[in-house]
């Protein structure tokens, strides 16, 4: 065999070779590739779905606590019921039941039916006068005749974040005015 068939003989190996691992050398790149995103968006939505479900178990956690907030301001408001009309009667249930609503360590208020509050638990009288009227929470119990569960709001007069749980209080099937209870956010451990 002849030096120049030798040369050219090598060269067509190297050809061959060279086509035979290129597409090879490609598709492995190319897998790589995908197996690497894929492996990534896996990951990623494991990790959105276990966020999701601690969210949704937390969420639980805070309406069952929200919601044992909501009975003692619903009895002191069906209390209040009975005396509409009657502020004086109305203050000082309010005052007699200062212990029983003392997890609203924020305060209590009863806002007439227009949405001015007329009484407030002792310590938190600088909110009689008040018209809250704007608020959807009062709003939404006058309309419905349900208890509310504000959203985050600014509350006044303090100015702080916090979450208002407000029920209607409805004397003889007529509304009559709402009790709010009032719960800073930075003062819970659920917030």
């Amino acid at each position: 065999m002849s030096e120049a068939s030798r040369t050219k003989g090598l060269r067509f190996r190297h050809q061959l070779t060279l086509v035979s691992l290129l597409p090879v050398a490609v598709l492995g790149a190319v897998v790589t590739l995908v197996s690497t995103y894929a492996l990534r968006r896996i990951s990623l939505n494991l990790i959105l779905q276990r966020n999701t479900a601690l969210v949704e178990v937390a969420a639980i956690g805070l309406a069952n606590d929200l919601n044992s907030y909501l009975c003692p301001l619903q009895t002191t408001a069906e209390a209040l019921a009975g005396h509409v009309g009657a502020i004086e009667q109305q203050k000082q249930i309010l005052r007699d039941r200062a212990a029983f609503l003392q997890r609203f360590g924020e305060g209590v208020a009863l806002l007439d039916e227009t949405g001015i509050v007329i009484a407030a638990t002792p310590g938190h009288e600088e909110r009689e006068g008040r018209d809250y009227s704007f608020r959807d929470y009062f709003q939404t119990a006058r309309a419905t005749r349900g208890p509310v569960f504000s959203a985050v709001l600014k509350e006044e007069p303090s100015g702080q974040n916090a979450v208002v749980i407000a029920t209607p209080v409805v004397h003889s099937g007529d509304f009559s005015g709402v009790l709010i209870g009032v719960l800073f956010l930075g003062r819970h451990p659920w917030a």
